[in-house]
């Protein structure tokens, strides 16, 4: 039978380390709410059929885990859309080290979550 918690997605964090001593603060997983906000934030609305801007994805999945950094900007009570904006004053090169550490750690999360699918189901590798 399944874990009855295992229904929600705890409100869990991880520490990031980047380049020159900084760190960022991430969820450890989305919930179905951020999920959903993610993705919205990727497409291009009012167009049939939906169309991921390729250029804001990055930002969006960033905004999604984005919980805290040690930067010396506060972000603790920005909206989504001004978290956004204020990435969008990164450095490009800073940006896309941020990118990376985020897609990775997303990447190292579902791959975590596969293989807990897999013991849960008996399935062997």
């Amino acid at each position: 039978m399944d874990d009855l918690n295992s229904w929600f997605v705890r409100p869990e964090t991880v520490v990031l380390p980047l380049s020159g001593g900084a760190t960022i603060t991430v969820r450890k997983r989305l919930n179905n709410g951020q999920q959903r906000d993610m993705f919205t934030r990727m497409y291009v609305g009012g167009v049939t059929p939906d169309t991921v801007n390729k250029w804001v994805t990055g930002r969006s999945l960033i905004v999604a885990y984005l919980v805290g950094w040690n930067l010396p900007v506060e972000i603790d009570d920005l909206s989504a859309d001004d978290l956004g904006t204020l990435l969008d004053r990164l450095d490009p090169d800073r940006f896309a080290e941020l990118k990376t550490a985020v897609e990775a750690h997303r990447d190292r999360q579902e791959a975590l979550a596969e293989e807990e699918k897999k013991i849960l189901t008996g399935v062997t590798p």
